[in-house]
Order: structure tokens, then C-alpha cells, then sequence
């Protein structure tokens, strides 16, 4: 059976039955209207919210030849909550929409459905709602929310893109090129197949959101989510600080699995400029950055600092402090 033929009032209540089926309850006591309704009711605990939108489109962002449906709805929601976390904050409900040709089989949307609700649960998330329509290919929009406490004045201070100072390092969680090798192999290039370590972090990102919140809490004031790539996000969060950024090549931490699938003269392009990463980048004093890394499990690694002008600029330097120049700096949308 197709969801031409199960009709979208019940598709939506298979849905909600599938999101419904792990509910959250940290928030739940918040939500007031929850799914069914034209909007959801939520009354926030902290005067400061966070709004957060994004999508998976097919053939785009996912293939179906290689992607599981409950892989594609983790990752939806999860490259929502990293950008919750890039700004320090805590993820509250999301609201799904989803576009589907009228031949797509409704054990898929259930099984997408799971994977949304698995990454839910997992980050503390309630689905409140949303919208489906028809489409000639599968897209997934997530409209996330996220609350951000009050400290020491009246006025929030997220963790935000325009906050680097002169004088910080940058730093990384985790590490980088698993999920752009893993593209890579999957779309042709090279010959050998994707160890499961780069599908895992291809398909199922980790967003930082405890780390974003331990960034805030030390005092980190200046990150950015790595979606892009690392050079070129690196470069927007440069150019709203008005600075530039320079880049150790040995000390960006690459995904261990890329050494075992492409030459070594190509992993520190994949690792600087494949992007899918979803891990943080941010800046801050040598003492700050020391003081988060005792605090998280997840790696830490220095990779850089900041500098005056020209805005936006990055460079990457190799031995002996040469340039070393790719022909991108990371994923275009466009």
C-alpha cells in the first residue's frame, strides 16, 4: 500500500502514532496542544527561545539506494539540534513536515518516522506537529525549538557566530572527513567501499548539544556548527568577527577510517573541506578551551587562532608554516 491509498488523515495519525510512541517527559508537561490540531500550544519555562529550521531533500542531501528511511530521520532532526547546540542551547519540540510522491510505500514513512522519533528521544526533543503533501521527491523539513537560560542580566547571550576576538584559538570536538569520504566512495570516487565508520557518520551525526552547553558555561563566546566544511565555516564565523583565521594542517583531527580509504595526500582536503561533519567550532582563550576539554568526553583539538584583518580569510598552514591551497573550500547550496 502506497500513501495515495491510505489517504493523508491517516497517514498523519501513523505518524503521530510512531512519534507519539517515545515521549519526552522533560517537556511534555510544556506542551498544551501537541499534534493533531493547526498549531501547537507550548509554554516555555525561560523567556529566551531558539528557532531553528532546515531540510533533507532527496538527491540532494540522501539517496535511497543508500540510505535507510530511519537513517534519514535521525539525521533530519540531528542537523537541527546541532545548530541548537552551536548557540549553547537546549533543544525543546520540533515540528516535521514531509513531502512524499504518492508512490511511496507508507511502511517507509513509519520507518522514517522511527528514526525520528529515536533521535528524539535521545536529545530530549517532543514532536508537536507539522504539515505533508505530495512531491516528486522525498523532502523532510524540520522546525526546531530550543530554550536558552538567563545569566547574570536580563538579556541572553547565546554562543554566536560575531564573538571571536584577536588572540582566541579555534578549536574542534570530534573529528572531521568521515562523512564527506564516506559520500565520496558512495557517489563513485575511489574504489574501495565505506567502512561502516564512515556510514555511521555519514548517516548518523552527533550532535554536540551537552558540549554546546559546556561551551557557554566556560565562558566560550564566538561558535559555528560544521556543516559546510570546516574551512568554509571557519570563514563565515571569521568574516562576522571581522578577523581572519589561521589553520594548523597537522593539527586538524581526521576520522581514522578516511586514512584507510583514500590517499594520504588526499585526506586533509576531505577532512577540511567535504563538510557533513555537524561538529562545533568555536574560539576562545588557550585556558578556556582547556577548561571545556576536562569537562567532555568528546575530543577537544586546538587547531588554529584567530587574527586582524582581511575579514573572512583563512589560511592553512603546512610544514613549516607554508600555505596549502584546495581548489574549494567546502559545500556550495547553490
Amino acid at each position: 500500500m502506497d500513501v495515495a491509498q491510505l489517504g493523508e488523515q491517516e497517514l498523519i495519525r501513523r505518524m503521530a502514532e510512531v512519534l507519539s510512541s517515545v515521549a519526552n517527559p522533560a517537556v511534555s508537561t510544556d506542551v498544551l496542544v501537541g499534534i493533531g490540531d493547526d498549531a501547537a500550544l507550548v509554554q516555555w519555562d525561560s523567556p529566551s527561545a531558539l528557532l531553528k529550521s532546515d531540510q533533507q531533500v532527496e538527491g540532494v542531501h540522501f539517496d535511497r539506494s543508500w540510505a535507510e528511511p530511519e537513517d534519514v530521520g535521525w539525521k533530519a532532526l540531528a542537523v537541527n539540534l546541532s545548530d541548537i547546540a552551536s548557540m549553547g542551547g537546549t533543544p525543546h519540540s520540533a515540528l516535521i513536515s514531509l513531502a512524499v510522491p504518492t508512490e511511496t510505500e507508507v511502511s517507509w514513512v513509519e520507518r522514517l518516522c522511527s528514526g525520528l522519533a529515536q533521535a528524539a528521544s535521545a536529545y530530549g526533543v517532543e514532536v508537536v506537529g507539522g504539515d505533508t503533501s505530495s512531491s516528486s521527491v522525498i523532502v523532510i523539513n524540520v522546525a526546531l525549538t530550543g530554550t536558552l537560560s538567563v545569566r547574570g542580566g536580563s538579556r541572553p547571550d547565546p554562543l554566536l557566530r560575531s564573538n571571536g576576538m584577536v588572540g582566541d584559538v579555534v578549536a574542534v570536538t570530534g573529528s572531521f572527513g568521515g562523512a564527506g569520504a564516506c559520500l565520496r566512495l558512495l557517489t563513485g570516487a575511489g574504489d574501495k567501499r565505506p567502512t561502516a565508520g564512515l556510514m555511521k557518520a555519514l548517516l548518523r551525526p552527533v550532535p554536540r548539544v551537552l558540549e554546546g552547553r559546556v561551551l557557554r558555561e566556560e565562558g566560550v563566546r564566538a561558535a559555528i556548527d560544521v556543516s559546510d566544511g570546516l574551512l568554509s565555516d571557519l570563514g563565515r564565523l571569521c568574516g562576522a568577527s571581522g578577523l581572519s583565521g589561521v589553520v594548523d594542517a597537522a593539527a586538524v583531527p581526521v576520522h581514522e577510517d578516511v586514512y584507510a580509504c583514500f590517499p594520504l595526500g588526499e585526506t586533509l582536503e576531505i577532512a577540511l573541506t567535504a563538510g557533513e561533519d555537524y561538529e562545533l567550532l568555536f574560539t576562545a582563550p588557550a585556558e578556556v578551551v582547556e577548561r571545556v576539554a576536562s569537562r567532555v568526553e568528546t575530543p577537544v583539538s586546538v587547531i588554529g587562532r584567530l587574527v586582524p584583518d582581511p575579514a573572512g580569510e583563512v589560511i592553512v598552514e603546512g610544514r613549516a608554516g607554508a600555505p596549502v591551497e584546495f581548489p574549494s573550500s567546502g559545500w556550495r547550496h547553490f
